[in-house]
């Protein structure tokens, strides 16, 4: 957040210029991503808020669970402070570390790009 007012556009545009790809996420109340684990993300929220869960990488995976559903049971399992949760709200910039596991939930409508 920083006190930015918007997300960092030139920053995103240059990082697009060099080849990333980038997906566009629309989802209702309730929906989200399951925990996974991937290459470094930049992820910019624009409408509705969205709950996150992070795990570093050596505790990253997969699950079928839902992040909150995941969070509660594994959290015994994480060191002290573990796992991260956070709240994207529209104009914040989620920069995700290459292989950090995350699961996300849509408070309600939400609509992002990473």
């Amino acid at each position: 957040r920083g006190g930015a007012k918007k997300p960092p556009l030139e920053a995103l545009e240059r990082i697009w210029r060099k080849g990333a790809s980038s997906q566009l996420f629309v989802g209702g109340r309730s929906s989200g991503a399951q925990l996974h684990y991937h290459v470094a993300a930049v992820n910019v929220n624009i409408w509705g808020n969205k709950q996150w869960v992070l795990t570093p990488p050596w505790h990253a995976g997969s699950s079928a669970l839902s992040g909150p559903g995941w969070a509660e049971m594994h959290s015994s399992d994480m060191p002290q402070g573990f796992p991260l949760r956070c709240t994207q709200r529209p104009g914040d910039v989620l920069i995700l570390p290459p292989s950090w596991g995350h699961a996300t939930l849509n408070d309600g409508f939400s609509l992002g790009f990473s």
